[in-house]
């Protein structure tokens, strides 16, 4: 009697955020391509092309955000999630200015409209808030807190304050008898 090993099969949730990310990197390009499709004398994209193409630049970076969302990058925590849960309504608002484009029309008021155009450059601004927080977020690593190891297994405790400008990390002096591992001189110092 033989025995038969069933092939791995990934589940569909480790892919997800891989598939998400390609969405987001696909999309990225029609920005471009929006501002191609203006107007020449303008580049203000004010045609249904470049409304539409925007609406695909928006879909492409909420999957990247959901993405983000998915693989904890911006932390485990309710604050990780109420930031890119902020990114995605500007998103979302951003889209409705671009929905309100390709009709040529305002068909929820102007003062509707110009919410939802201050969307657009906001969110952008917001992605450094995004940024900050994968930042953060990484550099507490998965256990977080004040009781981790820095990385590249360095004797440094990690800062006692809150904010990471604040303050320097603290490092013991590395004696000669104890050599840094193999390992940690070829790693990247962060």
């Amino acid at each position: 009697m033989t025995a038969t090993i069933a092939p791995f099969a990934p589940s569909a949730r480790p892919s997800t955020p891989r598939v998400l990310g390609a969405l987001g990197i696909l999309g990225s390009p029609v920005f471009l391509a929006q501002w191609l499709a203006a107007p020449s004398s303008l580049k203000v994209p004010d045609t249904t092309a470049a409304a539409l193409l925007g609406i695909v630049y928006l879909m492409g970076w909420a999957c990247s955000a959901v993405a983000l969302r998915r693989l904890r990058a911006t932390g485990r925590g309710r604050g990780g999630a109420v930031i890119l849960a902020v990114q995605l309504v500007g998103l979302s608002l951003a889209a409705g200015q671009q929905i309100q484009d390709a009709l040529h029309a305002h068909p929820l008021g102007d003062v509707v409209y110009g919410v939802c155009d201050a969307a657009w450059p906001l969110s952008h601004l917001f992605m450094l808030v995004v940024g900050v927080a994968v930042l953060r977020a990484r550099a507490s690593g998965p256990g977080g807190g004040a009781g981790r190891r820095s990385p590249a297994g360095s004797r440094c405790r990690p800062r006692s304050s809150r904010w990471p400008w604040a303050g320097r990390a603290r490092c013991s002096p590395r004696s000669r008898s104890s050599p840094r591992p193999r390992s940690a001189r070829s790693a990247p110092r962060w």
